[in-house]
């Protein structure tokens, strides 16, 4: 790598050296040290005995324990085993010189005295070793945010069956919480609870599943923000959602039962009564129902919501879609595929990386391929300028070697040296680089962010041919790269996004692509796709790395008729009805208007787009999937109509991003 060309000599990596002992009695139930070996003082009335045992044993490993009888000629030794104190076990039939028994829980450390006697030719002597249990935990960290708008300080407690935790908060609504369990608790499920310390009515519930899954889904860092499970974040969503549960009187104890509760979960009444949740919570001009102590009570009880329900809509009958649609915008409170678990990724370097102090900087790597960007010029470096450079990536696992073959280089001395020794991994979600000969590392951290998923890299076409790929940075760096025949080249931005209209605004600093263009688009990011509106045009992108399951649509069996609905059962958005004919042709239908156009699949997703009419210049329905149900496919959905005459192309009245449900007639 030419890193010293990035002024990255500074990030060095300091590599301990780590010592470790191998136990012979059985290094799968020794958590730490090296055997004791007690041999007795030499006695003609006894045999010399040597002991194996180690020190320290997990509960519920495997311990083995040996012993030999040093001066037995005879072979003629007999054993007897028994437990002095401590957990009890039965080990009235060992009989040998081997033991090997499972090690009995314990909830705390515990000290375990066991002995042998040996009896040989009518003469017995005794050994004892004392040997101490590990309580065996599984610990877990919960990081993540209480809100619709930020809850300062909140209380926030886990409880894991009987067992109960305090979390600490802060300003901003952000809390973390460790769970440590032991093993007899790992299949409990987890519940959080948190608490508006200035108003106490005010309090929010996340149903998790069992300890043991948040804590496999962690990782190898143990710490489980909302990127890799969304209901860390404790809202009114979530709030809902277990609401329905106990209204349906359903109480879930294991994973599978939760799992079963929440598939039949209603997301549009779940989005209503998140709705009134957040009008109690954030709006002055609603409260609570006489009689009801807290929005926990209310989302629990199906009668006091349901009258809480009718009240608000005679009172406003427009306010609870308008906070329907606050909540599907909000990018805390909303997981389309409903549990925003990140998938296992192709390839263990595959994702966006950046390097910290080099916000012009981005590293993608893809499919075998790698590609970097950089869009400013240094200025002690006459030898590097601004561009790119593509290249075919190999990488062993077991050696950690990485290599790239580079096909396009415009960036002169900036990116990868093919004359360093590479090695490459990933350290709690970092990209770590090592260059032998230098005998120095970098590392890399992932262009994301958890509370903003505009965050990331995009890209459309294939990194193996042509392709188009943006990157938004949480620095407020965005970076453009065009790989087609006719068009080669980057642009840098600094951007800034309004998550309320979903509109991106770009000041352009390099431009190699010749971007005569408003420099305003809308775009909303969501799990696995970018859906965008620029103007007239509309289109999708695909994220670089998964963070959830991909599903996609299947170009032959797509041809047929569909009723498209919104999941926020709002009276001012009818369900769309969408004819898809065999010869990509369509007709969409909404507001009584019957639009045509033509289909495509593009990446999995459905693309509806259509010409000038005397109504409109433009029409166009992007249509992403995120999970099957009994009830049809749930979608993200972004619909637009362009007038003929407008002051703004991207007027928030003419588009609408939407959770929905496909259904095929």
């Amino acid at each position: 790598m030419k890193f010293s060309k990035w002024n990255c000599m500074r990030h060095l990596i300091a590599v301990p050296f780590i010592l470790s002992c191998a136990v012979s009695c059985g290094g799968s139930g020794d958590p730490k040290d090296a055997p004791a070996q007690q041999v007795d003082d030499q006695n003609s009335y006894s045999p010399d005995i040597l002991f194996e045992a180690p020190n320290e044993v997990w509960a519920g490993s495997n311990l083995q324990l040996f012993v030999q009888v040093l001066n037995d000629g005879n072979n003629n030794a007999s054993f007897s085993w028994k437990v002095l104190s401590g957990p009890t076990l039965d080990l009235s039939n060992h009989s040998t010189g081997a033991l090997e028994v499972t090690v009995p829980n314990v909830e705390q450390d515990t000290d375990w005295t066991l002995e042998v006697t040996i009896t040989d030719e009518g003469k017995t002597a005794s050994k004892q070793v004392t040997i101490k249990i590990k309580r065996k935990v599984n610990s877990v960290t919960l990081t993540g945010i209480v809100t619709d708008q930020p809850v300062a300080n909140p209380k926030v407690s886990a409880r894991v069956g009987d067992i109960g935790f305090i979390a600490t908060s802060n300003a901003k609504g952000e809390y973390s919480i460790t769970l440590e369990i032991d093993e007899a608790n790992k299949d409990q499920l987890v519940q959080l609870i948190a608490i508006d310390p200035q108003n106490e009515s005010i309090q929010f519930v996340s149903q998790l599943n069992t300890l043991n899954t948040l804590y496999s889904t962690a990782g190898d860092d143990s710490i489980l923000n909302s990127r890799e499970n969304f209901r860390v974040n404790i809202t009114n969503v979530t709030t809902a959602e277990y609401g329905l549960i106990r209204q349906a009187n359903l109480r879930p104890l294991t994973g599978e039962e939760l799992l079963s509760a929440r598939n039949g979960v209603d997301t549009a009444q779940q989005l209503v009564l998140a709705a009134l949740l957040k009008l109690v919570a954030d709006n002055d001009e609603y409260s609570l129902p006489a009689g009801l102590n807290s929005t926990r009570t209310l989302a629990n009880d199906k009668a006091e919501a349901e009258a809480f329900e009718a009240e608000v809509r005679e009172k406003d009958p427009d306010i609870i879609a308008l906070t329907i649609e606050e909540i599907i915008n909000d990018p805390n409170l909303i997981d389309a595929d409903g549990d925003g678990t990140r998938p296992t990724p192709d390839h263990p370097l595959q994702g966006a990386w950046q390097l910290e102090g080099e916000p012009d900087v981005a590293i993608i790597i893809k499919d075998g391929k790698w590609v970097h960007i950089q869009t400013k010029h240094k200025e002690d470096e006459e030898d590097g300028q601004p561009g790119y450079e593509i290249g075919d990536f190999n990488w062993d696992a077991a050696s950690k070697l990485m290599t790239v073959t580079l096909s396009d280089d415009t960036n002169g001395v900036f990116g990868w040296d093919e004359d360093l020794t590479t090695k490459a991994e990933v350290v709690n979600d970092k990209l770590v680089l090592t260059f032998e000969q230098e005998q120095q590392s970098i590392s890399f951290t992932r262009i994301e962010d958890i509370n903003n998923p505009l965050v990331g890299a995009y890209y459309e076409g294939s990194l193996s041919g042509e392709f188009y790929l943006v990157v938004f940075k949480e620095d407020g760096y965005a970076f453009e790269l065009e790989y087609i025949a006719s068009n080669k080249g980057v642009s840098g931005s600094n951007y800034s996004y309004d998550s309320k209209t979903n509109k991106v605004h770009l000041e352009l600093y390099l431009d190699q692509l010749g971007l005569a263009r408003d420099p305003d688009f809308v775009a909303r990011a969501q799990n696995n796709t970018l859906q965008y509106k620029d103007g007239d045009e509309g289109g999708v992108m695909t994220r670089v790395l998964n963070l959830v399951e991909p599903l996609a649509f299947d170009e032959q069996t797509m041809a047929g008729n569909y009723t498209l609905t919104m999941d926020n059962s709002s009276d001012k958005l009818h369900p769309i009805a969408l004819a898809l004919n065999a010869d990509k042709t369509a007709t969409v239908t909404f507001n009584d208007r019957a639009h045509t156009g033509s289909w495509r699949i593009n990446q999995g997703q459905l693309l509806i787009s259509g010409s000038a009419t005397d109504y409109q210049y433009a029409f166009g329905v992007i249509i992403t999937p995120t999970r099957q149900t009994e009830d049809g496919m749930k979608v993200l959905n972004l619909t637009f109509v362009e007038p003929e005459v407008s002051n703004d192309n991207d007027d928030p009245r003419n588009h609408g991003f939407s959770l929905a449900t496909l259904k095929k007639q």
